[in-house]
């Protein structure tokens, strides 16, 4: 497991490194926040919601689709 680790953090760390090679600096924000930053629908989607966060749930979803 460790081995796995430390091979993902070597990886990440050569992308940042190239990210911060962009000449653009509103380029290098928003390619790190779209490669690093959790979305929202992926924590929404991988977690088990309480029964009173289902109706904002499916509110959710609901402009998630229609954007």
């Amino acid at each position: 497991m460790e081995s796995f680790v430390v091979g993902v953090l070597h990886e990440d760390l050569g992308t940042i490194s190239n990210l911060l090679m962009l000449t653009n600096p509103q380029t290098t924000f928003a390619m790190f926040s779209l490669c690093y930053a959790q979305c929202l629908s992926y924590l929404f989607h991988t977690m088990f919601p309480s029964l009173g966060i289902l109706k904002h749930y499916a509110k959710f979803d609901t402009h998630t689709i229609v954007t």
